[in-house]
């Protein structure tokens, strides 16, 4: 029942004695609550804040302000300087990358600074999080408007001309695309499509291998399309920089697996 944080290797930054931890960004910040407070803990494990134990979730650290769902069980951002909430409650939020978050009022999306202005006049009806709440991943955001999802950069500019009814989000190399006829392939970041539709399910690459499902089970592929994992997993992550993986083989429990050559 109790949280802890784990690094790119699988080993332990933090053992399970908390609460709750929040998700990490690249640099490993991260907030820890005990039963007194939450502390927001940097990449070299120094306390830089400590904070009132009213929250019970947040999103990954990217800057002073921290995505917290309130008391109204809406996202806002606290400050932790001022130890107080700015800016208006939303029904989602992303964490702030470069200075820029994503905020939505429950009909739409939009990129705003730190002042809570929009970046641009585009609205986006969905915008896909990576699973610590930051909205870009290698310099890409995948959202949807009303003829599918694209690829856009950190300005809301769109990439390329590529359309798909679902993607996934950007980890670095191919992302997974699901067709209007329901199966998986996978499209390049210039919007070039590299294996056309074949999988039930399919994650988006990451340090060279992709998640994917055909049947029951999910297992990996490589940037070949060759199968490399055989599929044998409830569910599956992606894979860390230092080829590290959550995987499931019960429900509800998950471990990690390593590659051997990385």
């Amino acid at each position: 029942t109790n949280w802890g944080v784990a690094d790119s290797n699988g080993d332990w930054l933090y053992e399970c004695n908390y609460e709750y931890a929040s998700p990490v960004n690249e640099t490993t910040d991260v907030l820890l609550k005990t039963e007194k407070d939450t502390r927001v803990i940097d990449s070299k494990g120094i306390v830089q804040h400590i904070l009132d134990n009213s929250y019970s979730e947040y999103k990954a650290l990217g800057s002073d302000l921290v995505p917290v769902k309130n008391e109204n069980d809406a996202w806002q951002y606290l400050s932790l300087d001022s130890k107080e909430f700015v800016g208006e409650e939303y029904k989602n939020c992303s964490s702030f990358v470069n200075d820029e978050a994503v905020v939505s009022d429950g009909k739409s999306w939009s990129l705003v600074d730190k002042k809570f202005k929009k970046v641009s006049d585009k609205k986006f009806s969905d915008v896909k999080l990576h699973s610590n709440g930051e909205f870009i991943g290698s310099d890409i955001m995948i959202a949807s408007d009303k003829d599918g999802y694209h690829m856009y950069d950190e300005k809301g500019k769109a990439m390329n001309s590529f359309s798909a009814k679902e993607m996934d989000v950007c980890k670095g190399e191919y992302i997974a695309y699901q067709s209007d006829k329901g199966k998986w392939g996978f499209v390049d970041k210039k919007g070039k499509v590299v294996l056309k539709p074949v999988y039930d399910e399919a994650k988006s690459f990451s340090n060279g291998l992709a998640a994917v499902k055909t049947g029951d089970s999910l297992g990996f592929i490589n940037d070949k399309f060759e199968e490399v994992i055989k599929a044998q997993f409830l569910d599956a992550d992606y894979f860390s920089k230092n080829g590290v993986c959550l995987v499931s083989s019960y429900e509800k429990q998950f471990y990690f697996i390593k590659l051997r050559f990385v």
